[in-house]
């Protein structure tokens, strides 16, 4: 069985008495000097999204993918964090789809609730090494997750962390 929750983190912008613009998120004050193609335009976060995965039962030494939501069409998704969890051993492949096309951007192994790592919080080295531009119909951040016990179902867990810009 899986399950899906998506969280979509509503972003304001104030402005202040003395001119100057605060984004909720963080982000203040005018673009700065580094942008996408140094225009000077700064990489504003305008649509974080969170999207949850699990999948229960997971057959011992089976592999399932996690998907995230499709990125919509024209956007360009930033992935900047996935959390994984596990109720046993379990190899994670993080990746990105486009086209039908897997692109392994990682490889973490997590020990599971008896062990001393049983979740682990991936961020990618770049904020612009695990992105994609959307097409609205099969492109999305996956990870695959293989059990590494070879005797116990298990429980997965990912949540997917990204904007789109």
């Amino acid at each position: 069985m899986s399950e899906s929750l998506i969280q979509e983190v509503v972003q304001e912008t104030f402005t202040l008495g003395s001119g100057e613009t605060i984004i909720s998120g963080g982000a203040t004050g005018p673009p700065g000097p580094a942008g996408p193609g140094g225009s000077g335009e700064e990489d504003v976060p305008t649509f974080p999204v969170v999207d949850a995965k699990s999948s229960t039962d997971l057959a011992a030494g089976a592999s399932v993918n996690l998907d995230g939501a499709l990125i919509p069409n024209g956007k360009i998704g930033k992935l900047s964090q996935v959390t994984l969890s596990s109720s046993i051993a379990v190899k994670w492949v993080i990746k990105k789809s486009s086209g039908g096309v897997d692109t392994t951007l990682d490889v973490v192994f997590t020990s599971g609730n008896s062990g001393n790592t049983p979740s682990h919080e991936w961020e990618p080295p770049h904020r612009d090494y695990a992105k994609l531009t959307g097409n609205g119909s099969n492109t999305f951040f996956r990870v695959t997750a293989t059990s590494l016990d070879g005797r116990n179902p298990a429980n997965v867990y990912s949540t997917f962390f990204w904007d789109e810009v």
